[in-house]
């Protein structure tokens, strides 16, 4: 059995961190509205921005901070803050895909192609570890938006 090690500090930190303070910006924007009543369309404005903003960052820390244990007969991923779990078990997992979109990205794929989980880097302490204690076979690269554009001929 192995258990992912989190990492609090860094990306995760930084994201909880700015969440917070959009948080605040937003509470303190919204009680300067309705104690002056002055500057309502710019106020309106930057409460949008910063809405959509807190909302982008709380999605980002609701749905991909997650602590992973993986079994020899599956794969448990639980959310750090909301403690929802989801198990995958190993016979539904054709392999695992990987990206540089944003970091280092594990797409664990299904035998439909279905993506069942994604795996970012800056989240864990010991990355290498974790993808080599998945156990999953290596699929393909997802190619990024620069890999589609430029195309390197093989020599095959």
């Amino acid at each position: 059995m192995y258990k992912s090690k989190f990492k609090l500090f860094g990306q995760t930190g930084f994201i909880v961190a700015l969440g917070l303070f959009m948080l605040a910006l937003a509470v303190g924007l919204l009680i300067k509205a309705i104690t002056t009543g002055q500057e309502v369309r710019t106020v309106i404005l930057v409460g949008v921005v910063i809405s959509l903003g807190l909302l982008f960052i709380w999605n980002k820390i609701l749905t991909e901070i997650n602590q992973i244990t993986i079994t020899d007969s599956s794969i448990e991923i639980v959310n750090v803050f909301t403690k929802r779990k989801r198990k995958i078990i190993r016979q539904d997992i054709k392999g695992f895909k990987d990206t540089f979109k944003n970091g280092y990205t594990i797409l664990i794929v299904g035998h439909n192609e279905k993506v069942l989980a994604k795996i970012h880097d800056y989240y864990y302490q010991e990355f290498i570890e974790l993808r080599e204690n998945l156990g999953i076979k290596y699929l393909e690269r997802v190619p990024t938006f620069w890999n589609k554009l430029i195309k390197v001929e093989s020599n095959h």
